[in-house]
C-alpha cells in the first residue's frame, strides 16, 4: 500500500526501528490522511498510537491552531 508521507517523517520511524506497519496502521492511517474522523478500538499493543500519530504528524504544519484531538478514555 503506498501512503503519502512525507520522507523525513519515513526516515525518523526507519530510524526508531519502525518498518512494515502493523494491521491496525494500514486500517486507520488512509482515513486519517483523507481527513476522516475516526474511532478505533484495537488491543493493547496493536499500534494504535502509531496509526494516529503517523498521520497527525505528516498533516502538521507551521500554523499553531488547534487541529487534532485525541480523546482516550480512562478506567
Amino acid at each position: 500500500m503506498e501512503l503519502e508521507i512525507k520522507e523525513s517523517l519515513l526516515d525518523q520511524l526507519e530510524k526508531q526501528g519502525y518498518g512494515k506497519l502493523l494491521d491496525v496502521q494500514e486500517k486507520v492511517i488512509p482515513h486519517m490522511l483523507s481527513k476522516k474522523n475516526i474511532v478505533v478500538e484495537a488491543p493493547t499493543g496493536s499500534g494504535k498510537t502509531l496509526a494516529y500519530a503517523i498521520p497527525i504528524l505528516n498533516m502538521l504544519t507551521g500554523d499553531k491552531s488547534v487541529k487534532f484531538i485525541i480523546m482516550v478514555p480512562t478506567k
